[in-house]
């Protein structure tokens, strides 16, 4: 995990699916950490941006 991730998902991994030139993962999760401080990270439009 990195030191200071918003948020950190532990997950055990259910499925992959392909669809088309995509991989689709699929976890069920386990744990969470992270310090929950900061702005988000949303990706929109076409580019990142903080929320």
């Amino acid at each position: 995990m990195l030191e200071q991730a918003l948020a950190a998902f532990d997950c055990r991994l259910i499925a992959i699916q392909e669809v088309a030139t995509h991989r689709i993962v699929i976890g069920e999760v386990l744990a969470l950490g992270g310090t929950g401080q900061g702005a988000g990270l949303i990706y929109r439009d076409r580019r990142f941006e903080t929320v």
